[in-house]
């Protein structure tokens, strides 16, 4: 079984020897919830990295026949383009 979903980065526990790492599902995920709960107790791979890794690529200024790689630009939450 595989889960891809979004969720934010809440906190980060260690004590005694035990690392609890906390997350706060995206409200729009609360579909996979019911597949996240058969998750539970398991042992899982996670694969974290932030939302927005890159927004530009950035160029040399005096390289006039740059292009600026923009795939995978987000706005930020209520901004339009």
């Amino acid at each position: 079984m595989r889960v891809n979903t979004k969720a934010q980065f809440d906190k980060m526990t260690i004590a005694s020897g035990k690392t609890v790492l906390q997350f706060v599902l995206d409200q729009d995920e609360a579909g996979e919830i019911p597949d996240l709960s058969q998750m539970t107790g398991r042992a899982v791979l996670l694969d974290v990295e932030p939302q927005q890794a890159t927004i530009f690529d950035v160029v040399p200024r005096d390289d006039a026949d740059a292009i600026v790689d923009v795939a995978g630009y987000e706005l930020p939450e209520g901004e339009e383009a």
